[in-house]
């Protein structure tokens, strides 16, 4: 029986590494690579745009993302390894992480300097982190309550 749950296992680790690679090698990467051409363009033909606050932080929050693609690649090396060190709920917070950071960016670009700072602006912002927050806090209740059975 256990034996039969390792081969399970090992073949799953398989596919989902061959998964990981595929979304990574010809999704992910040759994607990041033509957005940074097509923005290095742009800010090649408006150098305008670089003297502009909004644009400044907006290639701050870039410059996360892309730190963030390289540390995928950490991740997917020490997973393929066996010498990942991360939980399931980390792996998801990670995973959530550029979906923000690119909100933030699109907000940037949409909304330029006019960024809105109105009540309702922050509402939204709040009922965002509240059904994040109530989202971790049922994983772990729900966790801890098939753990006492």
């Amino acid at each position: 029986m256990q034996n039969e749950k390792e081969e399970i296992r090992d073949v799953f680790n398989k596919q989902y590494t061959l998964m990981e690679k595929r979304l990574a090698n010809i999704i992910t990467t040759p994607g990041m690579i033509l957005a940074v051409i097509m923005a290095s363009g742009l800010l090649y033909m408006q150098p305008v745009y670089l003297t502009q606050l909004w644009m400044q932080i907006k290639l701050l929050f870039v410059a996360f993302l892309l730190i963030y693609h390289f540390y995928c690649y950490k991740i997917m090396n020490e997973l393929t390894n066996n010498q990942y060190n991360y939980s399931g709920q980390q792996l998801r917070a990670l995973n959530e992480l550029p979906t923000l950071l690119l909100v933030v960016v699109v907000m940037l670009v949409v909304f330029k300097n006019q960024f809105p700072t109105s009540a309702a602006s922050w509402l939204i912002f709040g009922l965002i982190l509240f059904m994040a927050a109530s989202i971790q806090f049922y994983a772990k209740w729900r966790r801890n309550r098939k753990q006492l059975t």
